[in-house]
């Protein structure tokens, strides 16, 4: 075996043998009852994760009530709808009609046709205010790269920013920075990214990164949520401007204070919401998209728009007569400055930047995975969870989606049942060792019983007693759900209550999925629970979810 790749040892061997003495109950079997589609065939969209703010303040509705279209909408990250929009070329299964993302960057190519721009809005850098007051920021004056550096090396950050090689709002951050730095006022070439002082500049930039997401909408929860829970763990975050509007609603809404909102003024970030339909949809299709956008670009909902915190109107980044409601200048919100904007690189600079950040600049991530081998696995349980976890640790597969490991990483793997059955740990991104670590998973017996609670325990555990202070953790359970023996839900709270509470689970749905405890187990951790049992693309959607957090 290769001796990077090792058993778990010491206090985490105990936790197994223990574990491994839980009772033994009888399998359940449930199988989901089978939906009928019904009504009218709706506009399928695939949309950046912003957007759902347009859906929650009842925009869509209103548009299907208005002329009898619906529509069907699936939030994703930006950088997965370009790899999206890039694979559709190439072999269109005829699913998605439109795709609307937070920059025409994730739209390349000429598969996505009528291109157009609905909102757009800053990517901005909010501040506990008690810490802007420290720090001596004044969103009067503003700020500057060399300002959040000096913050930096003061200590004085715990940033909440989501993924770099996922969404939109940290890719255009990254992007915003890294042509900041370079400070000529050109956009990143290929040779910046080997300069080796430009990288270390942005390797402390990310150093403060403390939570991470997939996508800025659940990156905004998860601030919110943490916010309000009186002890809070992050003081700033990344965010596109509009939602960083509607954290601070929340917050003052949940009896919190506001966070104060700047825009750096070398390193200004935009996103223009842009909106295509997909070459090849029926003419039918093509006529409805027509009427959704001319519904969009009216001046009732562009001003629906703009009252959810977008920047709207064909000229320039004002906003005439904005409410102060929404557009707070007390928050830092400035509705009057043309701010700069930063000139973003070439197609294919951009997706070497993105290999860079995830392979070099971020910081490292220990991800503890709870692997079901219990006997309702056996057949496709078993056959997804192998497929899951040969295109993670593959780093040929892996690569393809920006998921592939750093040197940093740590991956453990801990195969349960009733108890735990094995557990390994492979440090760092060596694909011989990753692939090493696949293999023992394969050629993994079955067990007997379920027990979700016990190895989840087991791995926060794990995380607590191993992960190193500068690595982001995480846990990801796959599993179908069907727990029936050992620690319960209450085990689980007692246990994640007694620590910082601030290691997020995730759950991927495998085999004859019973969602039921592993929603609980993700409400408690700020996790999510993701459905893979779609093939090779629910699978890359599940683990841009889990593996975007760190």
């Amino acid at each position: 075996m290769n001796n990077r790749l090792a058993a778990i040892m010491g206090p985490l061997a105990a936790l197994f043998l223990a574990t491994l003495a839980c009772g033994r109950g009888q399998e359940q079997e449930a199988s989901p009852a089978p939906t009928e589609p019904s009504g009218p065939t709706p506009i399928r969209i695939v949309a950046s994760s912003e957007v759902k703010l347009l859906e929650d303040a009842g925009v869509f509705a209103d548009f299907t009530r208005a002329t009898g279209i619906p529509l069907s909408t699936e939030y994703r990250g930006s950088v997965e709808i370009k790899l999206k929009v890039e694979a559709y070329t190439e072999n269109n299964p005829g699913d998605v009609d439109a795709f609307w993302t937070a920059s025409p960057i994730w739209l390349p190519g000429s598969l996505v046709r009528e291109k157009t721009s609905v909102m757009r809005t800053y990517v901005v850098f909010g501040v506990d205010p008690a810490l802007a007051d420290d720090l001596g920021w004044d969103t009067r004056v503003g700020i500057t790269i060399a300002d959040v550096e000096q913050a930096i090396k003061a200590g004085s950050l715990q940033l909440a920013m989501p993924s770099a090689s996922q969404d939109d709002a940290g890719a255009n951050f990254y992007l915003a920075m890294l042509t900041g730095l370079k400070g000529t006022g050109q956009p990143v070439v290929e040779e910046d990214l080997s300069d080796p002082d430009l990288l270390e500049r942005m390797k402390a930039i990310f150093s403060v990164v403390t939570r991470s997401a997939s996508h800025a909408e659940s990156l905004r929860r998860a601030f919110i949520d943490d916010r309000l829970s009186g002890d809070p763990q992050f003081n700033s975050f990344v965010l596109p401007e509009s939602m960083a509007i509607a954290t601070n609603q929340e917050l003052v809404a949940g009896g919190a204070a506001p966070m104060t909102v700047f825009y750096i003024a070398d390193a200004v970030g935009l996103q223009n919401y842009t909106l295509g339909y997909v070459a090849g949809i029926s003419e039918g299709k093509v006529d409805q998209f027509s009427t959704f956008v001319q519904y969009l670009k009216s001046p009732q909902v562009q001003a629906k728009i703009q009252a959810l915190g977008f920047r709207t109107g064909y000229v320039g980044m004002k906003v005439e007569n904005p409410s102060t409601a929404v557009f707070n200048s007390g928050w830092g919100i400035n509705t009057q400055t043309e701010f700069t904007l930063t000139q973003l690189p070439k197609d294919q600079v951009i997706s070497l930047a993105l290999n860079v950040y995830q392979l070099q600049l971020r910081l490292g991530s220990y991800t503890a995975y709870c692997l079901d081998f219990s006997p309702s696995m056996e057949g496709s349980g078993k056959e997804q969870l192998l497929v899951a976890m040969r295109l993670l640790l593959d780093q040929n597969a892996a690569s393809r989606y920006f998921l592939q490991a750093s040197p940093q990483d740590t991956t453990t793997a801990i195969m349960f049942d009733g108890g735990i059955l094995a557990g390994y740990m492979a440090p760092g991104n060596d694909p011989g060792t990753l692939l090493n670590l696949y293999g023992l998973i394969e050629n993994q017996p079955f067990g007997n019983a379920t027990n979700i609670y016990g190895c989840a325990i087991t791995a926060l555990k794990d995380v607590d007693t191993s992960a190193a202070a500068d690595q982001l953790p995480a846990v990801i359970l796959l599993t179908d759900g069907m727990h029936n023996t050992g620690e319960d839900y209450d085990d689980l709270e007692e246990y994640y209550r007694s620590t910082d509470g601030n290691v997020p689970v995730f759950s991927i749905l495998m085999g004859s999925a019973d969602e039921s405890e592993l929603s609980a187990i993700a409400q408690l951790t700020n996790g999510e629970v993701c459905d893979g049992r779609g093939g090779e693309e629910d699978l890359v959607r599940c683990f841009r979810i889990s593996k975007g957090s760190n």
